[in-house]
Order: C-alpha cells, then sequence, then structure tokens
C-alpha cells in the first residue's frame, strides 16, 4: 500500500484522533477571553474551534461540532468583536485574525453563522494590514517569516474567506497580494540568502506553493512546486530544533499537497500524505505534552488531513 493509499484508509480515524486531542483544549479556561479561551492561547482557541467544526464534517459526527459551539455562543462571540475593534487583539493580526477567517469559512458550509462579525473585522485588519506591507516595502521579508508575521499565510486566508463568503473586495485585495508574493518567490527562490529555516512552524516555498494552488498554478509555480520538493522528508529529533519546528511536518504537508494540485505529479502527493502519517505515528509530538504540542499541532494535523477532502 502506498503513501496515499494508507491516508485515505486511515484518514477518517486521524481526523477523530486529532479532534478529541483538540476538544479537550477547546473547553479548557487557560485564558479569560470569552469565546476562544481554550488551547492554552488565543490564536490556537481559535483554529481549535475551525478544527472542531471541520471533523465533524468530514466524519458526520455532530459532537465535535457540539463541543465547539457550547464555549462559542453569540453573545462570547460578539465579545470577541468589540474586543478585536478596541485594540484589544492587535497582537493577533495577522496569524490569528488569519484563522478566524478560516474558522469561519469552515462554519458557512455548515449554515453557521455566529463567527461572520468575527470574520468580517479580522478580514479588514489582514487587508490593512496586507496593503500596510506592500506600502512599506516589507511583503517579501514577512511573506518569507516562518512563524506568526507570515503574510503568505494571511493572504491564503483571506483569499479563501472571500471565496466562502463571496466577498469580491477580499478576493481583489488577496489576489494583488499574492501575485506580488509568488512574484517574489518565483525569483527569489526557496529562500533568502541567510534565512533560518525550521525553527518555525511554518516552511515559507511550501506556503507559496498552497498560496499557488490556489490561484490556479502555472508554470512558474510548477517549477516553484519542485523547489518545494527537496524538502519533502519526514523531519524528527535533531531536525526541529524547536517546539515550533514540531508543525512543520503538517504545514509542510499542506504545500506538498498543493504542488500535487498544479502538477497531478503522484509524487507530491504520496509525499504530503508520507507526512501527515508519519507525524501522526508520533504521539509525542501532537498528542501527550499540552503545553508544547498538543494545544496547537493537531490543528495543523487536521487541516492538512481537510485539504485532501476539500481539494481533491
Amino acid at each position: 500500500m502506498n503513501d496515499w493509499a494508507t491516508l485515505l484508509a486511515n484518514r477518517d480515524e486521524l481526523v477523530r484522533a486529532f479532534a478529541t486531542v483538540v476538544a479537550a483544549g477547546v473547553v479548557r479556561a487557560d485564558t479569560d477571553h470569552p469565546a476562544f479561551h481554550g488551547c492554552y492561547d488565543w490564536h490556537s482557541a481559535v483554529h481549535g474551534t475551525y478544527a472542531l467544526l471541520a471533523a465533524s464534517r468530514l466524519t458526520g459526527d455532530s459532537t465535535f461540532a457540539e463541543v465547539a459551539l457550547s464555549q462559542t455562543g453569540s453573545a462570547a462571540v460578539g465579545a470577541e468583536v468589540t474586543a478585536l475593534t478596541d485594540g484589544r487583539l492587535d497582537h493577533e493580526v495577522p496569524y490569528g485574525m488569519a484563522w478566524a477567517l478560516v474558522l469561519d469559512s469552515e462554519a458557512v458550509r455548515s449554515d453557521i453563522d455566529v463567527f461572520g462579525d468575527l470574520a468580517v473585522a479580522a478580514a479588514d485588519r489582514v487587508a490593512g494590514h496586507l496593503d500596510a506591507l506592500c506600502g512599506s516595502g516589507d511583503l517579501t521579508a514577512a511573506a518569507y517569516d516562518e512563524e506568526y508575521p507570515s503574510a503568505t499565510w494571511a493572504t491564503i486566508a483571506l483569499r479563501r474567506w472571500g471565496l466562502a463568503r463571496c466577498d469580491a473586495y477580499a478576493v481583489d485585495a488577496a489576489d494583488r497580494v499574492a501575485k506580488r508574493i509568488l512574484g517574489a518567490f518565483v525569483a527569489g527562490g526557496a529562500e533568502p540568502a541567510g534565512a533560518i529555516a525550521r525553527r518555525g512552524f511554518f516552511s515559507p516555498v511550501h506556503l507559496a506553493v498552497l498560496l499557488a494552488a490556489d490561484l490556479g498554478g502555472g508554470a512558474d509555480t510548477a517549477a516553484l512546486s519542485a523547489r518545494a520538493g527537496f524538502d519533502a522528508g519526514l523531519l524528527g529529533g535533531a531536525q526541529q530544533p524547536t517546539v515550533h519546528s514540531a508543525g512543520l511536518n503538517f504545514s509542510r504537508a499542506w504545500g506538498l499537497y498543493g504542488a500535487w494540485r498544479i502538477t497531478r505529479d503522484p509524487r507530491w502527493r504520496d509525499a504530503a500524505a508520507r507526512l501527515i502519517v508519519g507525524h501522526a505515528g508520533r504521539p509525542e509530538s501532537w498528542r501527550d505534552d499540552y503545553a508544547r504540542y498538543a494545544h496547537w499541532i493537531p490543528q495543523f494535523g487536521l487541516f492538512a488531513v481537510v485539504e485532501t477532502v476539500d481539494r481533491p
């Protein structure tokens, strides 16, 4: 059985395993935020909520969504919107705001509208942030960032949300930024000189390939996919020198699956499956240590699996 067939055979089991860990985190009172108070910090609670909604959709088991929605009633989410507009969540721009857009994009698939106002406010902040990066000349550096400031991840989330909500302004804003980001990657290679790789939870080139796939690919981005392919092996041990780098196997899988979407080369699809199944087989790096891993990495794994369902 090849790697892709192994993933398909175990996909439902993986979703349930990830979601079970996420559910235990979402209900915690780790912070005093009204809706997103579990999973150690605000942004992890947001993508935890996303993960549970997605898990229910994929498995047909409503229990996961019920857990998420039990923590995020309209009053609680409304208080989060107020916190956002009052500037008390400025530190969550762009990363946490991007995940709020991913959350709402997932919610609308199941006709759940409680996160709509939050997403509108988040989209405004993300679009403004990306526009400011373009104006200041800092967009390329942010696109190559491996962690929270990633402009590439913010652009992916804004564009997907715009499509989900039929918001032409969001799509147009994201498309303008996306073309500049991909131009920088195609011209500049996988990494800028002096970049420190494998310390954050994102691989910039893999996110660039995911963005390229969302825009439909093309000859230049097919070449970019090939460059991403050199980094398709399962990471572990000394190859993951930081806590955050333990998220790379899953987030690189996002991009490798995107490379398959662009090229239809089965090597990239198999590589993505190998990273998903391989890291899932290391529960000590996603399930067993709440403070370091379990409050956030299962969400990355679930997003990787969802990509293989939603973008076949």
